[in-house]
């Protein structure tokens, strides 16, 4: 198992029985759930389409040194991804 767990206070309640939970594999993911009032939160995967990831891409205007132009096309996903990647939508 790569995740851990942990108890907190609800920061909708204030309630005791706040459940959070992380795991890192295949990627970060992190959830927690209050077994008091309902307030819940999770990770939400997905893929932006050409034009949305352009636009963050300019947003970004750059990663370390490099510069962030506007791509043509989107890098290629791996073999995983391909295959596993749609689970997690």
């Amino acid at each position: 198992m790569s995740g851990s767990s942990t108890d907190g206070t609800c920061p909708n309640c204030g309630g005791d029985k706040y459940s959070i939970s992380q795991d890192w594999k295949p990627f970060e993911v992190l959830s927690s759930q209050c077994y008091d009032c309902g307030f819940y939160t999770y990770t939400k995967a997905g893929i932006d389409t050409l034009a949305e990831l352009n636009l963050e891409r300019a947003g970004m205007e750059e990663w370390g040194d490099e510069e962030l132009k506007p791509l043509t096309k989107p890098r290629e996903q791996t073999k995983w991804a391909k295959n596993n990647i749609k689970n997690y939508f």
